[in-house]
C-alpha cells in the first residue's frame, strides 16, 4: 500500500470474496502482526502488507476471487490510482473417504442360514463423488461372500453416506476357523482412494 498522494493519509483496506459464506481475510504486517484500520501513511510512504485468507472450511471445488479495496474516508475525494486489487483462488478437489461398521467380529455356525452386515461409507471430500465396490481376502471364495451392487450411488460432498450391504452365505461343511473378508471402496475418479474394512 502506497500514498501516492501528497499529504499524510488514513486508509482502510477491506476484503469482499465472491463466496461470502465463512470466507475471511486479515490484513497482515511482514511478520504476521495484523494491522487495524485505518492505516496511516505519510506522502509517498509504503506499507508492505500481506492479505491472510482463511478458507471456508466446507468449501467446494472452484474458483473464489476477492478484491481487497483501499478507502480513505478523511482524503474527502475518491483515490486516484490502483484503489482496489483482485486476484482469483483456485479450490482443489479435495478427495477423502472412511468406511466402518458396527462390529467387525462376529461369530456364525456354518448353516447355510446367511448373515447380512451392514457397512457405512462416507465421503469426506469437497466435491461430489462415486466409489466402485469390491471384495478382497483369501477367504471371500470360501465365506461365498457377496456385496449389493458394484458402485454406490453420487455421495454429496462433506459426509454424502451411503450403506453398503455385505451377504455371507455360511455354507454348510466350512470347516471351524477365523475367516475374513476385506470391503473395498475405491474412487471412480482417482483409483488411488480406496478404504476397507476387514471383516472377521
Amino acid at each position: 500500500l502506497q500514498n501516492v498522494g501528497n499529504r499524510d493519509a488514513s486508509y482502510f483496506l477491506a476484503p469482499t470474496f465472491s463466496d461470502s459464506g465463512a470466507w475471511s481475510g486479515v490484513v497482515e504486517n511482514e511478520t504476521g502482526v495484523a494491522i487495524p484500520n485505518p492505516i496511516v501513511l505519510a506522502k509517498a510512504e509504503v506499507a508492505n502488507l500481506f492479505l491472510n485468507v482463511t478458507a471456508n472450511p466446507r468449501a467446494t471445488p472452484g474458483v473464489i476471487s476477492f478484491n481487497l479495496r483501499a478507502t480513505c474516508p478523511s482524503c474527502g475525494t475518491s483515490l486516484f490510482g490502483a484503489d482496489v486489487l483482485a486476484r482469483n483462488i483456485e479450490v482443489p478437489i479435495l478427495r477423502d473417504a472412511s468406511i466402518g461398521s458396527d462390529e467387525s467380529n462376529f461369530q456364525s455356525a456354518a448353516d447355510g442360514v446367511p448373515e447380512t452386515v451392514y457397512l457405512s461409507l462416507l465421503n469426506l471430500g469437497n466435491d461430489d463423488e462415486q466409489y466402485a465396490l469390491s471384495l478382497g481376502g483369501p477367504h471371500k471364495y470360501l465365506l461365498g461372500a457377496e456385496i449389493a451392487g458394484d458402485t454406490t450411488a453420487i455421495l454429496d460432498a462433506w459426509d454424502g453416506e451411503t450403506t453398503i450391504i455385505l451377504t455371507l452365505p455360511m455354507p454348510v461343511g466350512l470347516s471351524p476357523g477365523m475367516y475374513y473378508v476385506d470391503v473395498i471402496a475405491t474412487n471412480i475418479d482417482d483409483a488411488l482412494i480406496s478404504v476397507s474394512q476387514r471383516m472377521n
